[in-house]
């Protein structure tokens, strides 16, 4: 595995991302440490919403509270995922595959494809995804994002996609407390038994 991992979060015009249906408009995204899950950097972006390309869905506004008027004095979705690019290239450069983190990471690479594909990049992302969600479910039997969140102090009224990248890494870092905790037990166990 490279040295970092890539979490991402966007909030969208509506469910269904691609081409002429919704529309990535922000993301944050959070580099990670592949061994310690420290946090090394982080970024948020926003992008006007391209009214004759893509559907607006206001149930999706009322989730990030992102409005069309708020987003017409944002950057262009193409200098958007220019910045985004600029950024993720410092720390995933040459051959190396990306690993995202999301909690919904099928959802947010589909997302981030899109915006690489306005810049003609096709950024290399590994087959292996850390899923938040399925991490969240088995260890905290939380059912949603705000069920996980809340275990690490996330109290969410608007969705805001960099708040969220950064509580998922937070998630993945309390699993790995709590997997470390279970090993100490086990480790405990073993000696007593000795």
């Amino acid at each position: 595995m490279h040295e970092y991992l890539l979490c991402v979060d966007y909030e969208t015009s509506g469910i269904d991302v691609r081409i002429n249906k919704a529309q990535p408009l922000s993301v944050g995204a959070v580099v990670v440490d592949t061994k310690t899950l420290a946090v090394v950097d982080k970024a948020y972006f926003e992008c006007q919403f391209e009214v004759d390309r893509f559907e607006w869905d206001s149930h999706a506004e009322k989730i990030h509270g992102l409005s069309i008027e708020h987003l017409s004095k944002q950057p262009t979705m193409t200098d958007a995922a220019t910045e985004l690019f600029a950024f993720i290239i410092k720390y995933f450069s040459g051959n190396c595959k990306i690993t995202v983190i999301g909690h919904n990471p099928h959802f947010d690479t589909r997302c981030l494809d899109l915006w690489m594909d306005e810049i003609g990049v096709n950024l290399r992302l590994s087959h292996r995804k850390i899923d938040t969600f399925s991490i969240g479910f088995a260890v905290f039997a939380a059912e949603h994002s705000d069920a996980l969140f809340k275990h690490v102090g996330l109290k969410r009224n608007a969705h805001n996609a960099l708040e969220d990248a950064e509580a998922t890494v937070a998630a993945l870092q309390l699993a790995r407390k709590v997997g470390k905790i279970y090993q100490a037990l086990l480790e405990e166990q073993l000696i007593k038994s000795e």
